[in-house]
C-alpha cells in the first residue's frame, strides 16, 4: 500500500510543474553526491504521470480536479486543518512508496507544492 499526499493548489498541477519539481530536486540530490536518472512518463492519455529515478518508481500524480468548495475538502480530508481555499482550487492525489526512493517523491511534492503555493498534506503510516 502506497503513501498517499493531496495538494490543493490554486492551479492545476500539470507535467510541466511536476518536471521542475524533479530538476530542483535532482540538483539538490547532486550537490549532496547523488544524482539519479529521473523519468518521466504519462500514462492513461495523462491521467497520471509517474516518475522514476534509477529505474525504481518513486512518485504517482494523479489528474488534478477541481475543488468545489471548504467543505468538500474538508470532507475529503477530515482530519486537515482548512482554514481557506484558493479560488480557483484545485485538489491533486499522489501516491509514494514505503521505499527510500519514495522519500525522494516526497521531497519532489513538497517541492511542488512550495513552487505551486499549494497546501500539502501526507498520510502517516497508520
Amino acid at each position: 500500500m502506497p503513501r498517499s499526499s493531496t495538494l490543493v493548489s490554486p492551479e492545476p498541477v500539470g507535467a510541466d510543474a511536476v518536471a521542475r519539481a524533479v530538476a530542483i530536486v535532482r540538483d539538490r540530490l547532486g550537490a549532496t553526491g547523488e544524482s539519479p536518472d529521473f523519468v518521466l512518463q504519462p500514462l492513461d492519455a495523462g491521467a497520471a504521470l509517474t516518475v522514476s529515478a534509477d529505474g525504481d518508481l518513486v512518485l504517482t500524480v494523479l489528474r488534478p480536479r477541481p475543488l468545489a468548495g471548504l467543505a468538500e475538502a474538508r470532507r475529503l480530508r477530515p482530519g486537515w486543518k482548512l482554514d481557506a481555499l484558493p479560488t480557483p482550487a484545485f485538489w491533486t492525489d499522489a501516491y509514494t512508496p514505503w521505499t527510500p526512493g519514495g522519500l525522494i517523491g516526497i521531497a519532489v511534492l513538497d517541492t511542488l507544492a512550495e513552487s505551486l503555493g499549494a497546501r500539502i498534506d501526507h498520510d502517516p503510516l497508520l
